[in-house]
């Protein structure tokens, strides 16, 4: 059995076909890859030299007797069999020879041999360069050595198999979809393996006898007065442990294996999610040789919602009701809420008063009573909030593709888990005197009606001094220098006055920001 088969490999043909065989497998090849018939191109070009160079050993009696015996190291110029470098027995009576170097015709020979052993040390610094064989020959380089390929482990090494790195992608989600529960679709680029190959990189992959599977190789460069080693992968088999014919190559993955391809994920998203959740999909990153694949990690990203603040699974809003519903009771649409197209009903009983609660929605009565509503009083309804999935555990959540069907369809629907609740602030905004229809008729009747909570308590006390003045509108104009004198006369400094108009501030959008803040600290809500 040959040492090795590299060649026979390239040829197509097994270490014990006839000189006929290889011709006649040669030619066959050859007519496939030759510059000529494929408008010399570069891959095919080389495949052509390798068949030749191939060829031209094998056909060879004597060059194909000395490869199968020491490998493609016997086709070096400068290769001595074993035999002819054994040292002859002598008699008893003679001292045992030391190993010594074949003398030289002279002492030049041998400063110049010397000489070009720096010089391969030293290849990349032209300066360096001695000996009186140089302009002759040129740089030395390794090849003025001989060489011995070992392999570098066992063929359990390629069995060890590496961990992959994880992917990380962040996806932006709506909080309707973080109520509802969604499945997205996620195109991801990663390295997958070729369907074509099954990742040999080729068809008739075989165990590379140079490095006996292990894809590494230990080469030890010599001469008679020196030598070193230097490990790395093996060339034959491109570090995989398996050879691959070059006519057997993968042309899908150009004989690589593995390709660079998008797949397609679905990723459920489950009601409740929240914002910094990841939801990770095991086994699902870039694949490779003695590799396992690692994960791939969806970090949840909230976008904020129009008017809804989350607070773990609580939600927080303002709303603005009318005198009437402050003070009657009624019912309240919220559209949109957390969704397009997905209003909120919410009943609010006042009073606790049947007549006057059947007259405007019999479903008020079951509610309960919270009395008047006023401005800056949040009120709760209860059950409405973010669903309290447990599922998510320590704010990650392992997709399991091969759960069962009914199982993930209750996890998917948002009415099997509690909920927390939504907290209201409520703004109450007061009519106007031209929203009466009938004016001084009805603004007689709401005078008679509504309790009167402002008056005085010591009205008719003769002991205290009263002072009345008259309420106005502000006017924003800049004050004349007059005006500015009569404040400092009455309020002692025109910064006062100044100061005092400049603490008003009637901005909808510094009211806005300032009711935002709020939903900050809850408690203080």
């Amino acid at each position: 059995m040959p040492l090795e088969t590299h060649l026979y490999d390239i040829l197509s043909v097994l270490p014990t076909a006839t000189s006929d065989e290889i011709s006649k497998s040669y030619r066959k090849l050859a007519l496939k890859c030759h510059p000529d018939k494929t408008n010399r191109d570069p891959q095919l070009t080389e495949q052509f030299k390798e068949l030749t160079r191939a060829y031209e050993v094998l056909r060879d009696d004597s060059k194909r007797k000395m490869y199968d015996s020491y490998g493609e190291i016997a086709l070096d110029s400068s290769f001595l069999p074993p035999s002819a470098q054994q040292v002859p027995t002598r008699g008893p009576s003679q001292p045992q020879p030391q190993s010594q170097p074949p003398p030289f015709p002279n002492a030049n020979d041998i400063f110049s041999q010397v000489f070009n052993d720096i010089n391969s040390m030293f290849s990349q610094a032209p300066a360096f360069q001695f000996g009186r064989n140089f302009m002759a020959t040129g740089p030395p380089n390794q090849n003025n050595m001989k060489k011995i390929v070992e392999p570098a482990g066992s063929p359990l090494d390629q069995q060890v198999l590496i961990s992959g790195q994880d992917i990380h992608h962040t996806c932006s989600i709506e909080l309707g979809d973080l109520y509802f529960g969604k499945t997205i679709r996620l195109k991801l680029p990663k390295n997958c393996k070729c369907q074509n190959c099954e990742g040999y990189g080729g068809f008739n992959p075989r165990t590379c006898r140079v490095c006996r599977g292990s894809g590494k190789v230990i080469v030890t460069f010599y001469n008679q007065f020196s030598h070193f080693r230097q490990s790395g992968a093996c060339e034959t088999c491109n570090g995989t442990g398996t050879f691959v014919s070059p006519m057997d190559k993968c042309q899908v993955c150009s004989g690589v294996g593995y390709k660079k391809d998008s797949k397609i994920l679905n990723i459920d998203i489950l009601p409740g999610t929240k914002d910094g959740d990841t939801i990770v999909l095991k086994g699902e990153a870039d694949e490779g040789r003695k590799i396992i694949p690692g994960n791939v990690n969806i970090h949840i990203k909230e976008i904020p919602h129009p008017f809804l603040v989350r607070k773990f699974n609580d939600l927080y809003m303002e709303h603005t009701i009318d005198l009437k519903t402050a003070l009657l009771g009624g019912q309240i649409l919220i559209p949109n809420y957390l969704k397009p197209d997905h209003s909120l009903r919410v009943f609010i009983n006042v009073h606790g008063y049947n007549s006057i609660n059947n007259s405007i929605n019999p479903s008020l009565q079951s509610g309960e009573v919270v009395g008047t509503i006023n401005t800056g009083e949040p009120k709760i309804v209860k059950g409405v909030g973010m669903p309290i999935n447990n599922y998510l555990k320590s704010n990650v959540y392992l997709q399991n593709f091969m759960e069962d069907i009914n199982d993930k369809k209750i996890k998917q629907n948002p009415n099997s888990y509690n909920k927390g609740n939504l907290f209201i602030n409520f703004n109450v905004k007061l009519p106007t005197i031209n929203d009466f229809a009938n004016g001084e008729a009805d603004l007689s009747i709401l005078n008679s009606i509504l309790p009167n909570t402002n008056l005085p308590t010591n009205e008719n006390s003769n002991d205290e001094e009263i002072i009345e003045s008259h309420l106005a509108n502000i006017s924003f104009e800049s004050p004349t220098k007059a005006n500015v004198d009569t404040n400092m006369e009455y309020r002692g400094s025109s910064s006062t006055s100044i100061e005092a108009e400049d603490s008003f501030n009637f901005d909808d959008n510094a009211r806005s920001k300032k009711r935002r803040n709020n939903f900050d600290n809850p408690l203080q809500f």
